[in-house]
Formats: structure tokens, sequence, C-alpha cells
């Protein structure tokens, strides 16, 4: 089946409701669109890239009716997308560093940081690299453009930290005297409160140690400050605006006392509503 005519897509695909030749190996006939099915239209749309739907909407009434289904996106997340977590999750995430070295302030040694477990449970991985706390059940949560459009998002993102080699370098300044860098991490999760989650919240949602409650600090910025930090940190600016598309986000910067020294790891989550039932971010990895 051949679509020719109206409406041309970015890689030369034509989308139209008018005809379209079948060719078989003894007749040729000619039949219009409204003549196919709705699930053989269904799998013609499913199989059109994200970016490329809204052309979609524009072609007739039908097509748009469909595309702005909810049953559509179900169906388009689920053979689009793959919402299958890796089995282990390894790298910065996983825990302490091993024989730290002992941190000088004022000449005083700190104490060195013994190997232990940053999070209770490991958050799950997509494969495309989003981070889920392990406490959200990905098939319960509700298929729709919105998840779709976040995971679109969020994978360009975190293909851009990994392409370009971005990392949280610890003496930026975000509260904390620890020194070192690593790769950044983002992640999604619902959140149907009203306010942006607390650090009792986030350490809860994403089953921190308790010995992490031990030192917060949770504060609230602007949009200007955060396409400061992230132009800072090599991101390009529209990273701001998928990250906070509202006026405010949260910075979050979790540590341990012992309890005069400050002493790895820092996770540090910056995040903000990106979407109405959605919190996401950055989370800038432990160092």
């Amino acid at each position: 089946m051949v679509i020719p005519s109206k409406c041309p897509m970015s890689d030369g695909t034509v989308l139209t409701p008018s005809t379209v030749s079948v060719t078989h190996t003894e007749t040729r006939s000619t039949f219009t669109t409204d003549q196919v099915s709705n699930e053989v239209l269904l799998n013609i749309l499913l199989n059109i890239p994200f970016l490329e739907l809204k052309k979609c909407t524009q072609v007739c009434q039908r097509w748009r009716e469909m595309v702005e289904g909810s049953y559509f996106w179900r169906c388009y997340l689920q053979k689009n997308y793959s919402l299958k977590t890796q089995l282990k999750v390894e790298g910065p995430l996983t825990d302490w560093q091993d024989g730290l070295q002992p941190m000088y302030r004022g000449g005083f040694d700190a104490l060195t940081v013994q190997p232990a477990e940053v999070f209770h449970n490991l958050p799950k991985r997509l494969d495309n690299g989003v981070l889920f706390p392990i406490s959200i059940q990905m098939d319960k949560v509700p298929s729709s453009k919105t998840l779709i459009t976040l995971l679109e998002t969020f994978k360009t993102i975190k293909s851009t930290i990994d392409s370009n080699g971005l990392v949280y370098d610890g003496q930026m300044g975000f509260g904390w005297k620890s020194e070192g860098f690593c790769l950044m991490d983002v992640f999604l999760f619902p959140w149907q409160e009203d306010q942006q989650p607390t650090s009792e919240d986030i350490s809860r949602i994403f089953m921190l140690n308790e010995d992490l409650k031990d030192s917060t600090i949770q504060q609230k910025k602007t949009k200007s400050q955060l396409t400061c930090v992230l132009s800072h940190l090599g991101f390009q600016h529209w990273v701001s605006d998928a990250l906070c598309p509202g006026k405010e986000w949260t910075q979050l910067c979790f540590n341990v006392h012992d309890p005069t020294h400050m002493m790895c790891p820092s996770p540090v989550f910056l995040y903000s509503d990106v979407a109405p039932g959605w919190i996401g971010g950055i989370l800038t990895g432990l160092w």
C-alpha cells in the first residue's frame, strides 16, 4: 500500500485521506482511505514516529479522532516503548565509595566513609535509560500521550548526558564540601499532590538509606536559576524548559554527618512538575 499526496512527512512519506493504490499480481484497484477498516488504520498510525503524529491529526477528522483517543495511546505505548527494566543497575548508584581518601578541612582528616548502601532498594532503569523509583509499578501507571511525551523528552536528555559525558562537579556549589564527579541520571515518577515532594517524600519514594536524612538542604529555585545551573553543566537551553515548564523547581541535597564532617555520597535531586501528575528531573549521581 502506498499512501500519496498532501501531507509530506520528514522522511518523505506522505499522508492523505484521498486515494491509495493496492497492487496485486493479477488486478489493480483504487479506493479511498475511508474504506480502510479501523484496525488497518490503527496499524498504520502505530508505525508513525511520535514527532510526526501531530501531522496525522491534520489529515482528516477520522485520523484526528483516532490519534487523540486514549485507546490509541495505550496501543502506541505498548508497541513503541519498552517499559521493561534492566535486570541489574550498576555504576555510581550502587553504593558508597570504597576506600575513599580522607578529605582535609582545616588540616584535620575527616573520617573515612565505610562502604554502605545509598538505596535500600535500587531504582529501576528503563531500557531508554530513565530511572523510576522501585516503589512505582510501571504496569499500573496509566498510559497517555503525556507519559509518552515525557519518555521521549527524558530519553533525549539522557542521551545528551551520555554522548557528551556531562558530569556533575561536586565543587559547583550545591552546598556540600565533597569533591568529585560522575555522570548524571534522569528520573520520573507519578505525583498527584498539589505541592512538590518534600525531602521526606523523596527519601521514602526512592527508599534512601536512613542515614542520609541526617543532613538535607531543600531549596526552591526560579527557572532562571535552573537555566544557569544547566548551562554550567553543559546542557542546551531547551532542557530547562523541559525540566521546568512552570516558574519554580526544587533543589534537594542529601548527605551524612559524622556529625562534624560531610562525606560522600551526596545525591542531589533537581526536580519540578514536568507535567500534570508527574515529577521529573535530574539526579546528579553519587560521588
